[in-house]
Parts: structure tokens; C-alpha cells; sequence
């Protein structure tokens, strides 16, 4: 009987542990929304794409655990603002539950129309296909530096196939199936005093890198 108390002790520690919620940081309660069109004044900090933690999540709480990351994410790279793409499910074999948040980061001058976060997921609040992978704009100019594939294993084909693991310091650029992978490991608060930065795919492999221009909120 003893033993199969603990059997059932450990199972309830890691169903309860695995849906954790993503806690959101002070910065990420700072973060704003805002339209494409008013965002005209604002610095373009690139796109972000973060998952839920895991398949233990129900949908409503994969959804918040997924905006979370990204608003997170967003408030450890310098960011003010962003903008809300929308949620899909990512192609993962075994996460039937799995969905991930696309957003635009954005640095704005305190003048610009911005919208409370949970406004701006009204319109987005439900699960949307798989969405085509593409580069994101600037792709090129970003990966000029890179004349051989980095010594990563962090494969892509794509810019939207890589993210930012926020493992405490100032990221790690991995693709989606290891950001899965690990899971809380790359929910943590990134480290002060790290650069805006953003992901892509250069030669193959994920790579970080660091937004140079800046624009000071007035």
C-alpha cells in the first residue's frame, strides 16, 4: 500500500509540474499590443515565436503559457511593444495539444495608440493552421556575416523555424523541436544588460542575432 502511494504521489508531482504555467516576469507585464499601423514610429526588433511548455496543458492554459513566453521574450530583448499574429499548432509529433504564439517585437515612443494584451488576443483567441515557414524581412542583410555553417546543432531551413532559448543568460539560438525539447529550461528571465536580439537562419543552422539599431521611447 506504501509503495503504491508514492507510485501515486510521484504520478499527481509530475502532472502538476509538467502544466505548469509560465509565470510572467514584471517586464512582460509592461508589454504592450499594437496594430501594424501604429506601429509606423516604432523600431522593428523582429519577429518571435515561442510554444507552450508541453502536451500536459489544456488548450486555454497552453494559450496563456505560450503568451507568456513571448511577452517575456519580448521584455528581456528591449521591447515595448509587439504585435500578435496569432496562435497555431505546430506539427510535433506526440504534443496533439501544442500550440505556439507568432508576434512582431517593436521599441515605440510612449506617444504611439497602443491596446491592452488581452484586447488584442480577442481576435486571435483560437488555434490556427500550421502557417507556411518563411525568413523574415531583413534575412539577408542578417546573415551577410555567416560565409560557413556555424558549429551548431540547431538545423532550420528557415527564420521561423529558430527562436531564442531564455536559459538565464542572454539566450541561446535553437530550432523548435529543441525548444520543445527543453521545455522550461528555456522559460527562464534572461540574464541584465543583454542586447536586443532576435533569431535566424543562416547557412543552416540558428543563429543569435544582435539588434544594432535602437530607438529610445521618448
Amino acid at each position: 500500500m506504501r509503495k503504491l502511494g508514492v507510485v501515486l504521489l510521484v504520478l499527481l508531482t509530475l502532472s502538476t509540474g509538467c502544466s505548469k504555467l509560465t509565470t510572467l516576469s514584471f517586464g512582460g507585464t509592461k508589454i504592450r499590443a499594437i496594430s501594424e499601423a501604429d506601429a509606423q514610429p516604432c523600431d522593428d526588433l523582429g519577429a518571435i515565436s515561442k510554444p507552450n511548455t508541453n502536451s500536459w496543458q489544456s488548450d486555454e492554459v497552453a494559450r496563456e503559457d505560450a503568451l507568456n513566453k513571448v511577452l517575456n521574450a519580448a521584455a528581456a530583448r528591449g521591447a515595448t511593444h509587439v504585435i500578435l499574429d496569432g496562435f497555431y499548432s505546430p506539427e510535433l509529433t506526440g504534443c496533439p495539444s501544442c500550440v505556439e504564439l507568432q508576434a512582431r517585437m517593436r521599441r515605440c515612443p510612449s506617444a504611439v495608440k497602443d491596446l491592452p494584451i488581452a484586447e488584442a488576443l480577442g481576435g486571435i483567441s483560437g488555434s490556427k493552421p500550421p502557417v507556411a515557414e518563411q525568413h523574415h524581412p531583413g534575412h539577408e542583410e542578417a546573415c551577410l556575416p555567416y560565409k560557413r555553417s556555424p558549429d551548431s546543432e540547431a538545423v532550420c531551413e528557415f527564420d521561423s523555424q529558430c527562436m531564442l532559448c531564455e536559459d538565464g543568460t542572454c539566450g541561446v539560438p535553437v530550432n523548435r523541436s529543441q525548444f520543445m525539447e527543453q521545455g522550461a529550461a528555456c522559460a527562464q528571465i534572461a540574464a541584465e544588460g543583454c542586447p536586443a536580439s532576435t533569431s535566424r537562419c543562416c547557412m543552416g543552422r540558428c543563429v543569435q542575432i544582435e539588434q544594432v539599431k535602437q530607438v529610445e521611447p521618448e
